[in-house]
């Protein structure tokens, strides 16, 4: 028989139930966390009949049951980490797996690293585009996002592929920049987004937050990427959505292979105690929507929104 004895150096883990179970090293140079996330809806819709006087612009439901009923809108089972400097994401969402195979349910699956006095990131996440669109669906203050996020003037592209850098100049500005695929996950990679955000914080103290943005970006979608259009959600979303342009439908022969949509859009928000108040405006144009006179047109889409909160509790 041999024995063997011998002593080796050691890293203690630890697990912490904070924000969802994770286990670490003492160190510090290893995570990783489980988490997950339920959203589950219930809604009823007003029949509202088609009237010859007006456009088709409302629900225009013909039964008191068309769209009605209950739903999971979001099952998201997230992974997160870190390996030394390397921070990484994997979210994939459940709901929509009985019409939508993986890995087209993924969410956001990135990995990061620090660069200079940033994070630079490659993979699958939201470009750096409004204040809202950006903020998680469990922070958002009302049910829906507004027609400035990709509930609407970035219709299907909440989620892209491709690599983003922002940092922090000083503690109260930063920005972000980003070059991606017109694509996510499950779909082939084609066409090009890129643009950026810069946000300034001129009032940050305890209690009292006046925040400014601006952010820029231009979406040159192909034949097969996803298509670079806005639209109008309304009644919830199982309710009606109204198109209101989609880049390079024009149907010309001489309309060019791709079409581009442009946009810049500006955000405000201010919180003092229990007072909340925030606004975006956007302003977007459309390459060859459509034809008048056999010749392609533009449209130009402009969209806003304001919103205010009180906390009773303070």
């Amino acid at each position: 028989m041999l024995a063997n004895m011998s002593i080796a150096s050691c890293h203690a883990v630890y697990f912490t139930y904070k924000g969802g179970p994770r286990i670490k090293t003492e160190d510090g140079n290893f995570e990783i966390g489980l988490n997950g996330r339920g959203h589950f809806d219930a809604h009823s819709l007003y029949p509202d009949q088609a009237n010859s006087d007006y456009p088709a612009f409302g629900s225009q439901l013909l039964n008191s049951n068309d769209r009605e009923g209950i739903n999971w809108r979001r099952t998201y089972a997230t992974i997160t980490g870190k390996f030394y400097d390397i921070n990484f994401k994997f979210e994939n969402d459940f709901a929509v797996n009985a019409t939508t195979a993986f890995p087209h349910s993924l969410r956001e699956a990135w990995v990061a690293a620090r660069l200079g006095p940033g994070q630079l990131t490659l993979g699958q996440f939201k470009p750096y585009r409004g204040l809202e669109e950006i903020t998680s669906s469990n922070e958002i203050t009302l049910m829906e996002r507004p027609s400035t996020s990709s509930t609407g003037i970035y219709n299907g592209r909440q989620f892209l592929t491709g690599i983003g850098y922002r940092t922090l100049i000083k503690d109260n500005l930063g920005f972000g920049v980003y070059v991606m695929s017109l694509s996510h996950f499950g779909l082939p990679l084609a066409g090009i987004s890129y643009g950026g955000r810069a946000v300034w914080l001129p009032i940050d103290e305890e209690g009292h937050i006046l925040h400014l943005g601006l952010s820029a970006s231009q979406d040159i979608a192909t034949k097969d990427s996803l298509s670079a259009g806005a639209v109008d959600v309304y009644g919830g979303r199982q309710g009606i959505t109204q198109s209101l342009g989609v880049a390079g439908a024009s149907t010309s022969l001489n309309a060019p292979s791709h079409n581009s949509q442009s946009t810049i859009a500006a955000e405000t928000a201010y919180s003092v105690g229990p007072l909340t108040l925030q606004g975006e405006y956007a302003i977007t144009k459309l390459d060859n929507t459509h034809q008048t006179t056999g010749s392609n047109r533009d449209s130009i889409i402009q969209a806003f929104y304001v919103q205010a909160s009180w906390f009773v509790s303070g």
